[in-house]
């Protein structure tokens, strides 16, 4: 991120760029832009006028989910909204796609230092978005014990904003993943018996 951050000149616009190029066909307002990437609104206004000239997105009309106080209750209610999406006949979709999105979101070592202040962690593995296999039916499997789900929830939002894609992730406690371990749980054996990587193991699974 601080070597694209570089060529770039600033990490709002990374991030920016690779929320939009992680999601194609997907549109956003500028206040979902700047809650998802985690950037401050008028930073993301500035980046979306960049990128409105440059013609890296273009503009797109979807409908919005948001939630509406009905008397006593909170509903959601669709709303038509204008905004932005990936142009993916930008001249240099190709090549912005490689730099951005090709190239490893993060290793082990940063992923590790944002999570440890969660909680005596045993076992994280990571797959899906981390070692781009779309197939994988969690992006990151966390064991550990007295997790702080507050803290953990945080880092897991700082790792999407950076990378540009929502993280499909599960937490269990070292005994209940011990007992999934023991009676072969399927979300657990589909995580553990394809591709993906053990990057903190203090239960030597």
């Amino acid at each position: 991120m601080d070597t694209l951050s570089k060529i770039f000149g600033s990490t709002a616009k990374v991030k920016i760029m690779r929320l939009f190029i992680s999601n194609i066909g997907v549109g956003y307002d500028n206040r979902m832009v700047s809650i998802k990437a985690r950037v401050t609104p008028s930073a993301t206004r500035s980046v979306i006028n960049l990128l409105k000239v440059t013609e890296f997105i273009k503009p797109k009309v979807f409908m919005k989910e948001e939630m509406k106080k009905k008397g006593k209750n909170k509903v959601v209610v669709k709303k038509k909204t204008n905004g932005w999406v990936m142009n993916t006949n930008f001249p240099y979709f190709d090549s912005m796609y490689n730099l951005l999105i090709q190239g490893r979101p993060t290793d082990g070592v940063d992923i590790m230092r944002r999570l440890r202040p969660a909680g005596s962690l045993k076992v994280v593995i990571t797959a899906g978005v981390f070692i781009r296999n779309p197939d994988s039916r969690l992006d990151l499997l966390i064991v550990g014990d007295k997790i702080k789900k507050g803290v953990l929830d945080n880092a897991i939002r700082n790792l999407e904003a950076e990378i540009g894609k929502e993280i499909e992730y599960a937490i269990f406690d070292t005994e209940e993943f011990s007992y999934r371990m023991n009676v072969y749980d399927k979300l657990v054996r589909d995580v553990i018996e394809f591709p993906h990587e053990k990057i903190f193991n203090k239960l030597g699974i």
